[in-house]
Order: C-alpha cells, then structure tokens, then sequence
C-alpha cells in the first residue's frame, strides 16, 4: 500500500487556463481593454500637444507684447524689424499672432519714416508701412482686431498728413466695439480736424465726448491698438490733455475735475489732473490733485516729482503745508 495520497483526477477541461476555456470572451475582454489603453494613450498625447501649443503661444504673445520696448529703444525700427524677420517670420503663426506681427511691422516702418532726413528714404518706409498694413488688412480679423487696424492705418495717414486719406481710412464710430476704441476714433478725428486748421471744433467735439463719460473709468485696459492695451482713463487723459494745450479755456478746468472723479484710484488720471489743472491756472484745484497722486503712490510721485518741473513746484508746495 502506498502512502501517498491519490491525487484526485481533475478533468482536463478544468484543469486549462480560463482564457482557454472561454477563448472568444478572453479575446473579447483583452481587446476592449487595448483599445481602452490606446484611447487613453491618444487622449493623453493630444492633451500633452494641447498643453505644449498653449504654452508656445504664451511664449510667443509675451515676446511680442515686449516689441514696443524694442521700439523705443530704438525708433529707427530696425532693431525691431530684425526681431520680426528672425523671429516672427513663419507661416505656421497662428492668425492672433500674425495680424500683430504685421501690425508691428508697419508701425516699425512708420517709426521710420518719421526719422527719415530724405523724401525718398521717407517714401520708401511709409510704402513697406502700407504693405504690412494691406497684408493685415486681407487676414480674417475679429471685429475688435479690424477696428484696432483701421485705426492705426488713419494714425499713420495723419502723421504723413495725408487729411484725404486718414479721413476716409478712419473707421465709423459706430463699429466699435470697445469702448476706449471708440473714444481713440474721436480722438484721431480731432487730431485730423487739427490738420484741417479747425481747432475750435476739435476741442469741442473732445469736451463733448468728456462730458459724456460716467462710471468708473479706471478699468482694466480693453483695446489693444498702436501697439498698447488701452483703458478709457487713459484715452480720456490724451483727451483732456489735447483740450488744453489746444484750447486753453479756464473752463476746461472741470474737465479735469470729472476725470478725477470718476478714476479717484488712477494714479496717472490724478497725475496728469496736477498738470493740466496747472496749465489752466486753477493752483489749488492742481494741488488737490496732486495730494491725490501722492496718497496714492507716494514712491511713484516722488521720482515723477524729480523729473517734471510742474509736479516738483506742486511737490515741494505740498510739504511745505
């Protein structure tokens, strides 16, 4: 007799793997679990691409937001179309980027031809201005976009006094769709009645649409032309600026007076207020504004204080209080 124990005789069907037993189920399961596992793979690397394609434009929206410094360093602009034809010279940039690029360029070329000492090399740059600017133009801009350009085209038709020309580029008001592109469109249309010897009316229509404001103005920047984030506070200060150099009414001064109303926070609405209210005479009124700006940025009020010949009078009239 042997003792070890009888192994139990299991049947060979039982005894087979699972998979084997069950092979069109097996194969059904392993093969909704792969294409689980592709899909996932797909959804992470299109994920991934979507990441990296953010980041990309990120980068390149932040480097051309940095243009204008470019500019200003040097305003013959060709550091900066150096920049644009190395970097930004791709047929692969998104539309968002590309209409900038362009509208960079003819601002570069404008900058230019301001600069230019002879009429050929003056019309040389306001024609490359012209190209960037119908190139632009031919993109399928956003409406803010489009009016932006328009806009920027009638700027540069006036500043080579083209009256004709900037009359008809500027833009109907009633297309706008930002509220400080629409009070940039009043002003550019001041600017062009100035050309036309026909000051009066200009300072007149800029009052009117001063007069018309309301709320709080000291909003964040919403239109982006000329290179720039404009807000309405800062339109209106242009505004208001322009009225008084060219107008110079002692009356103007409650122009002043509203903005500093209705951006009471805006360091550079309380700013520009000491100044103009100075220019107008009304001292005490300039002082108050002034007392403003200090309280709200001292640091800031000091070294603008420094360099500004009006504010430092105000300054120095301030402590002395």
């Amino acid at each position: 007799m042997s003792l070890t124990p009888s192994t139990p005789d299991v049947s060979s069907d039982e005894a087979r793997p699972w998979r084997k037993r069950h092979p069109v189920l097996s194969r059904s399961i392993l093969y909704t679990l792969g294409l689980g596992l592709v899909a996932l793979l797909v959804f992470l690397l299109a994920n991934r691409q979507d990441e990296d394609r953010a980041e990309e434009l990120a980068a390149i929206q932040k480097r051309i937001d940095g243009l204008s410094l470019v500019l200003a360093a040097d305003p013959t602009g060709a550091e900066l179309l150096k920049i644009l034809d190395a970097e930004f010279a791709s047929d692969d940039l998104p539309r968002h980027a590309r209409q900038r690029v362009l509208r960079w360029r003819a601002m570069a070329w404008g900058s230019r031809a301001q600069l230019a000492t002879t009429d050929a090399a003056r019309t040389e740059a306001w024609g490359h201005a012209d190209e960037a600017h119908a190139a632009c133009a031919a993109l399928d801009l956003p409406p803010e976009e489009a009016y932006g350009l328009a806009l920027e085209r009638t700027e540069a038709l006036l500043l080579r006094r083209d009256q004709q020309g900037a009359r008809a580029a500027l833009p109907a008001l009633e297309k706008a769709t930002q509220v400080p592109a629409a009070l940039l469109r009043q002003f550019l249309l001041a600017q062009w009645l100035r050309l036309e010897d026909r000051i009066p009316d200009a300072c007149d229509l800029l009052r009117g649409t001063l007069r018309g404001l309301e709320g709080n103005i000291a909003g964040a920047p919403q239109a982006y032309i000329g290179g720039r984030e404009w807000s309405i506070a800062q339109v209106a200060t242009e505004m208001a600026t322009f009225v008084t150099t060219q107008g110079g009414k002692v009356a103007d001064a409650a122009l002043w007076s509203q903005l500093r109303s209705l951006a009471s926070d805006d360091f550079e609405v309380q700013k520009a207020a000491a100044v103009g209210l100075s220019a107008l005479g009304a001292d005490d009124d300039a002082l108050a504004a002034w007392r403003a700006a200090v309280r709200l940025d001292g640091r800031l009020a000091g070294i603008e204080a420094a360099r500004d010949e009006v504010l430092g009078r105000l300054d120095s009239r301030l402590r002395r209080l």
